[in-house]
């Protein structure tokens, strides 16, 4: 869960150094419209909460993280996992759908959801990322999952 205030600690206008060469959008370190902080999280630690507002978009600079639905009888419906490099957190409500929570000790990068959809509506190249991004989510979630379990295997 996001405890720290709303404006940035920590802020960067170039890319920071151990920015994995990985960024899945591309964008979201060093982009010139994008104001971003990183957090540390321990094993174990919430980053955020179903239900919670969704106001920042995320990236794993260092670490794991697992996003989950927390079910009524105390299992978890594993969401997705995401290694350095990953976004999570876009999406199209206004809360969360499910909770995530570092798997081991982790850097998260935060950019605000309303900067990144500023820069997409000005930047062709964060407007792609972002729809690439979509789609390979999509296709990971309608993929055949023919005798193996499927993506929201039950933990």
């Amino acid at each position: 869960m996001l405890n720290q205030s709303a404006d940035p600690i920590v802020t960067s206008s170039s890319v920071v150094p151990t920015m994995p060469t990985t960024d899945r959008l591309g964008v979201l370190a060093g982009h010139a419209k994008l104001v971003e902080t990183e957090f540390c999280y321990a094993r174990d630690e919430e980053i955020y909460g179903e239900d919670e507002p969704a106001e920042y978009v995320y990236q794993v600079v260092h670490g794991a993280v697992r996003t989950y639905k927390s079910l009524s009888d105390g299992r978890r419906q594993i969401g997705a996992f995401h290694l350095p490099g990953d976004v999570f957190g876009l999406g199209l409500e206004n809360v969360h759908r499910l909770t995530a929570e570092a798997i081991d000790d982790t850097r998260v990068r935060l950019v605000k959801r309303q900067s990144l959809e500023l820069a997409a509506d000005t930047d062709v190249h964060v407007a792609r990322n972002l729809w690439a991004m979509t789609a390979r989510d999509l296709r990971r979630a309608e993929a055949p999952w023919v005798g193996q379990n499927p993506p929201g295997m039950v933990t």
